[in-house]
């Protein structure tokens, strides 16, 4: 402890610095300010008589820079321009070294006598390293493999008092690889244009024999080819006769089956007036071709609401043909005659088709047909009838209690679907087995008898939805699919259900081709 000024005092332990590390025993002070220090390692004597200056300057030299293995380029000396020892390196003594020789090794040490052993180094090499590196006591620093440019090794020094020296430089520059030098750059360049003037001089010396071939087998050709030019002329005039006479025959088919389409609309309920009597519903209709074998059917016999979608035999043209008859057949059953039972209409409609087509059961013979599912609701009282030839109803209710009682009520060939929420719940009725056509079983169609509830939804549909393939493995939508998003929707608005299923089977199809004429309603009670 050292007085200074006034009253105050100073610890210093920068002379005691040296044994630090050392186990101190026993301790003794004279009076003449001699102290005795004594442990393991020996016995140490401070004399506080004597002033020492700890923190006095002392310089680092690098010492010797190698390159390679034993070519040493400098000594720890430098001189300026008088030849005269400095301790800057002029421009003179910058070194410059060739790629080849990018390994260098520093040697330093620093001017200070005291405890050398435990002087320690921190050095830096700028355009190399991201920091000075750590203090240690080894006075040798190697790098290898260094890239061309300028560099500057940086070196200080830290005595045994934590005293630091002045930092020492050395600045050299790295040379590039001869192949990485302008002259290089140059040649490469000379060379280019070079390869690139003989191979166009030999392309354009193949060039001018190969025209001169060309020329000749032009000639030879000529006269052939003018004479073909001939007879081509002819063909074409003839193949463009038959083009014209095939669009004009396509364009006369398209118009005449445009014209069906008409036609075919003219006899469905496209129109707001003509579906009105539907109340709250939808239609999703998408025939596969421009006219359908789809087709769906509504009227109103006094408080009888009856509804039908029908499926004929084949689509396009055929198809259109066998909807046109059951259209006309209905109108006749149902609004002329007012026959009001749905397994009736449909016993009515299977020989009105027979007839019209002159089945008779033999082998081989053409078993055109329809498969249908026929409505009949009591707007009064929400009775409902139902018939099907192959084609299932759908019943979807708001509440659970109303399905268990619809279920209750159904007649035999009913089945739930298994497809039920918390909230909501699914039924299918299961149509005959058996067509509008003549078939191996003619058995009268069953008709079910239904107590509906308000706000109930009815599905009916063709086949055409659930046996589209599709997806992402081109497989059948499949009616199990169709069921759950029928049930999914089913609390949704009947205009928002239909874009959700055009959305739906649109998405299905995707790049793929429609193969059936797609037909559903929806009749929200």
């Amino acid at each position: 402890i050292e007085k200074t000024t006034g009253q105050k005092y100073l610890w210093n332990s920068s002379q005691f610095t040296s044994i630090s590390k050392e186990i101190i025993n026993a301790m003794y002070h004279e009076k003449d300010g001699i102290t005795w220090l004594g442990g393991p390692e020996g016995l140490f004597s401070y004399d506080s008589n004597i002033k020492k200056n700890y923190k006095s300057s002392y310089n680092v030299l690098i010492r010797k820079v190698t390159i390679g293995n034993d070519s040493i380029i400098f000594y720890g000396t430098f001189c300026n321009a008088s030849s005269v020892v400095s301790n800057v390196q002029t421009e003179n003594f910058k070194s410059k070294i060739k790629y080849k020789y990018n390994t260098l090794s520093f040697e330093f040490a620093a001017q200070f006598y005291e405890y050398e052993q435990d002087v320690r180094y921190s050095y830096f090499l700028k355009g190399y390293d991201n920091n000075w590196s750590n203090w240690a006591t080894s006075s040798k620093k190697e790098y290898t493999n260094l890239d061309e440019g300028l560099y500057c090794f940086m070196v200080k020094a830290k005595n045994v008092y934590g005293n630091e020296s002045q930092t020492a430089m050395y600045e050299f520059t790295i040379l590039p690889p001869w192949y990485r030098t302008i002259l290089a750059y140059i040649a490469y360049v000379v060379l280019f244009v070079l390869a690139l003037y003989i191979g166009i001089s030999l392309n354009s010396r193949r060039l001018r024999a190969l025209n001169l071939r060309l020329e000749k087998i032009i000639r030879a050709r000529t006269a052939e080819i003018r004479k073909q030019r001939d007879e081509i002329e002819t063909q074409r005039n003839t193949v463009t006769k038959q083009k014209e006479h095939i669009e004009e025959i396509h364009k006369e088919v398209t118009d005449s089956i445009n014209y069906a389409k008409r036609i075919q609309e003219a006899v469905l309920p496209v129109s707001t007036a003509a579906r009105s009597i539907l109340g709250e519903h939808f239609i999703l209709f998408k025939p596969k071709d421009i006219v359908s074998g789809d087709f769906y059917w509504a009227t109103r016999v006094n408080e009888w609401l009856i509804v039908t979608v029908a499926d004929c035999t084949g689509h396009g043209v055929p198809g259109a043909f066998m909807s046109m008859l059951g259209i006309s057949f209905l109108n006749e059953i149902v609004r002329k005659q007012e026959v009001t039972q749905a397994n009736r209409v449909l016993n009515e409609l299977r020989k009105e088709v027979i007839n019209a087509l002159q089945q008779k059961g033999k082998t081989g013979e053409q078993k055109d047909g329809m498969d249908i599912s026929m409505l009949v609701v009591n707007t009064a009282t929400n009775e409902c009838q139902w018939a099907g030839a192959n084609n299932p109803l759908y019943i979807v209710s708001s509440t659970q209690s109303a399905v268990g009682s619809r279920q209750s009520a159904v007649s035999i060939g009913t089945e739930d679907c298994g497809l039920k929420t918390e909230d909501c719940g699914l039924i299918e009725i299961k149509g005959d087995k058996m067509p509008i056509a003549i078939y191996e079983r003619m058995d009268e169609f069953t008709n079910h008898e239904i107590q509906l509830q308000k706000s109930d939804t009815i599905y009916l549909m063709s086949d055409g939805y659930e046996d589209q393939f599709g997806g992402p493995h081109n497989k059948k939508f499949k009616s199990k699919q169709l069921k759950e998003l029928l049930l999914s929707n089913c609390t949704q608005p009947m205009s928002e259900q239909k874009e959700i299923l055009e959305k739906a089977i649109n998405e299905w199809i995707g790049t793929g081709e429609q193969i059936d004429d797609i037909t559903i309603l929806g009749l929200k009670v």
